[in-house]
């Protein structure tokens, strides 16, 4: 039997080797055979090329398909969300169980795909190959059977013969992803995606649909692309049946220039080829229906206002009002003679409770004041079902952390905004205090470098902040990583440090109120979807007046 295997194995051997000499380029791996960042796979005609491209101000290597030109653009990438460093000998391989994986000094492998066991027993054997579609495929070597395609795991770029949609059999969807950042290719805010209900494209930001094609017209061409955009240029087909439902295209006219749409990290859905737009998402700020953007916000933008809207200008200023007069309150209570060492738990649930007479509409993070303006104070009382159906129910998978105040879940609220969670522990002795004055500050406290706050909710002995979330996490998830780390060049660390700098001066002399705020450290320093910093947990904050140059405090706080 053993014999048996070696003769089969050397007689597949012979036969690539043998068609291995009949190309000009080398376009195929074979089982045993690598890639490494001196050499590439060539596609038959030369129409694309798959190689390690080290990406521009970073340290970082990725496995790429480019056309070939002059200054291609990463059409698929194999380890966005995984970077290597470009010191670490990265090597593309295919190995004799027929999985393709990416090997580094010193890191455990990162496997792209693998054939099922069941094909090691063909005849015909396993390859990968570069086609001139720009399609990366592992399949029997006679092409009778493909067991993955990159085709369908497209990141930002969506080139003719890819689909975007949903796989009905099993659920896989085909979708883009735009980067983190300009020179960051991991997974960004912004996606493309088709409804296989609506037959619209959806342009979503962070889950929530901010941009929609409209349906297809009888030029070609759907209803809410720019007016350059010309039906020479594509031919889309729709399918939809119980197995499908897709959008796939191909291109028409010149085919030396084949398009590739590209999804940036700023919502522009942009042709590579040209620098030809083809919509904008990022003009779409929540209030206008212009364009095929999205309306999430009541649009005061309209001369023709509805009574009811009339209604909720003055319920919102009634409620405010109430809001603004129960945090006044507060910050006296504060200055009183109930200090911190006196206060008691019973005492501070009751006076937060007094928040809960506002009648704000609960899941509403973005109140409206009577110019239609996003009012900069504005705060939310949550109910808590609404918390518990946002989280799952404090879902342990959704646990983003545990601090001195509590554990700090994520959660998505009915409108598909996501939001931090922070709960009050039930047995932090300081839990209160610290509830109490974070509402307060957020009163006083505005900037770009500052967390926000959406609102809070209270039920029963429960307390809890609801904060933005942000997706990058806190500093310290990166400082204190090995690889992650090496994300944070001295470009983006100046960046961090000049942000959070920024913030301590509007606390320390450009706010209204003087603020130390006596914890900051790395883990309370949070990151957007730009790496851009945000100071949190206020709770351990003092406030001072104008003219106060020193204060004494009653204890020790802070962190260890």
């Amino acid at each position: 039997m053993a014999t048996c295997v070696m003769m089969k194995n050397s007689i597949f051997l012979i036969i690539f080797a043998c068609l291995w000499t009949c190309h000009d380029a080398r376009d195929t791996l074979a089982p045993g055979d690598t890639l490494d960042s001196s050499s590439s796979l060539e596609s038959a005609s030369a129409k694309f090329t798959l190689s390690f491209v080290e990406q521009l101000y970073s340290n970082f290597t990725y496995l790429a398909i480019r056309r070939n030109k002059y200054n291609p653009n990463k059409a698929w990438i194999g380890n966005r969300n995984r970077p290597i460093s470009s010191y670490s000998s990265p090597l593309l391989t295919l190995d004799w169980n027929y999985t393709l994986k990416i090997t580094q000094t010193g890191e455990d492998p990162i496997v792209i795909c693998s054939a099922p066991e069941t094909s090691n027993g063909t005849s015909s054997g396993v390859v990968a190959t570069l086609l001139d579609s720009g399609n990366l495929v592992l399949q029997e070597m006679n092409g009778s059977r493909v067991f993955w395609q990159s085709f369908d795991y497209p990141t930002d770029t969506f080139l003719p013969g890819m689909k975007l949609g949903v796989n009905r059999s099993d659920g896989h969807i085909w979708s883009l992803v735009s980067y983190a950042d300009t020179y960051n290719p991991a997974s960004g805010p912004f996606s493309l995606v088709w409804d296989p209900n609506e037959h619209e494209l959806k342009i979503n930001k962070s889950g929530v649909v901010y941009w929609t094609s409209g349906v297809l017209r009888s030029d070609g061409t759907f209803e809410f692309f720019l007016p350059n955009v010309s039906k020479q240029r594509y031919n889309f087909s729709i399918v939809s049946n119980e197995h499908y439902g897709y959008l796939t295209y191909t291109a028409v006219g010149d085919q030396s220039l084949q398009p590739e749409w590209v999804l940036y990290s700023s919502g522009i859905l942009q042709e590579y080829d040209g620098q030809m737009n083809i919509v904008q998402a990022q003009n779409c700020d929540g209030y206008d229906t212009d364009g095929g953007c999205v309306r999430r916000f009541q649009s005061t933008k309209s001369s023709g206002t509805k009574i009811a809207d009339k209604w909720v200008w003055i319920g919102t200023s009634i409620a405010a009002a109430l809001v603004l007069c129960t945090a006044y309150y507060l910050l006296r209570r504060r200055r009183s003679a109930l200090a911190s060492a006196g206060e008691n738990r019973t005492e501070i649930e009751n006076e937060m409770l007094i928040f809960m007479k506002s009648n704000r509409p609960t899941n509403d993070v973005n109140g409206l004041r009577n110019d239609g303006k996003i009012g900069h104070h504005d705060l939310s009382v949550f109910s808590y079902s609404s918390i518990l159906a946002a989280t799952s129910n404090f879902a342990e998978e959704n646990k983003l952390g545990q601090g001195g105040f509590g554990p700090v879940y994520k959660g998505k609220l009915a409108m598909g905004q996501e939001i931090a969670v922070k709960r009050l522990s039930k047995c932090s002795g300081q839990g209160t205090s610290e509830f109490k004055n974070e509402l307060i500050l957020i009163y006083e406290l505005q900037h770009t470098n500052l967390v926000q706050l959406f609102g809070f909710c209270i039920h029963g002995g429960e307390m809890m902040l609801i904060y933005e979330y942000l997706q990058n996490k806190s500093l310290d998830h990166f400082l204190f990583d090995p690889t992650r780390g090496l994300i944070l060049d001295w470009k983006k660390r100046f960046s961090i440090l000049e942000g959070i700098a920024q913030g301590l001066l509007y606390l320390h002399k450009y706010s209204r109120k003087k603020v130390i705020h006596r914890d900051l450290k790395a883990s309370n320093i949070l990151l957007d979807e730009n790496m851009n910093p945000k100071i949190s947990d206020f709770g351990m904050a003092r406030i001072f007046t104008q003219n106060e140059l020193e204060a004494n405090t009653s204890k020790i706080v802070g962190t260890r």
